[in-house]
């Protein structure tokens, strides 16, 4: 039997670019390097979209990547390549999925999502890095997670990760949506189409 030679290249993400003549993008070396706990002065927590691995931005590395939109939209503006400069990011990589990781930032809202609450608790409650890209990721939302009872789950994995002051503060309803996210999940397509069954189901 003829034994198959493993790659290693379980997953392969091909993306389609451009070359933009005459803009050059560079990362100052202080900013190379996503570190894989959190910092003080971490600012947003990048997710693979692959393996779910978690890695922490810091604020400086953030401004950077706004610094080079900026730039891109001003050295593109009025030529071919003006539309490539909104799509200009300066995004981490999670190398071993070869995969763009999800940028979600800890702060700057005018209104904290609950996602994004529940990972700062854990994130000071230094929970496993796999529950904080969970929470941000929406897995244990009331409205954003596949899961019907999502709050159960975050207390099973709480409690399963020796964090009670967790479990505790999701079963006295601290981690539920707030009632702004209900509306705006009511307003969205995906809440319209559910609400729309719901409606004919009581119809019928």
């Amino acid at each position: 039997m003829k034994k198959q030679k493993k790659t290693g290249r379980r997953f392969v993400q091909r993306v389609k670019g451009k070359t933009v003549p005459g803009l050059r993008i560079e990362i100052p070396d202080a900013l190379k390097g996503t570190p894989r706990h959190p910092r003080p002065d971490t600012a947003a927590i990048c997710v693979c979209p692959m393996c779910h691995a978690v890695r922490y931005v810091s604020q400086a590395l953030l401004d950077h990547m706004a610094e080079v939109q900026r730039t891109a939209s001003s050295a593109l503006a009025g030529t071919e390549y003006a539309d490539v400069a909104d799509k200009t990011k300066v995004a981490p990589r999670h190398t071993p999925c070869k995969a763009i990781m999800h940028t979600y930032p800890l702060m700057g809202y005018e209104r904290m999502p609950t996602t994004i609450k529940l990972a700062r608790a854990l994130m000071t409650a230094e929970a496993p890095d796999e529950m904080i890209g969970k929470a941000v990721t929406g897995y244990y939302d009331d409205f954003k997670s596949h899961h019907a009872t999502p709050t159960l789950l975050l207390i099973e994995d709480a409690r399963r990760a020796g964090l009670d002051s967790i479990a505790e503060r999701a079963i006295d309803g601290e981690f539920d949506s707030e009632r702004w996210e209900s509306e705006e999940w009511a307003r969205s397509p995906e809440g319209q189409e559910v609400l729309g069954h719901f409606l004919k189901g009581k119809e019928q």
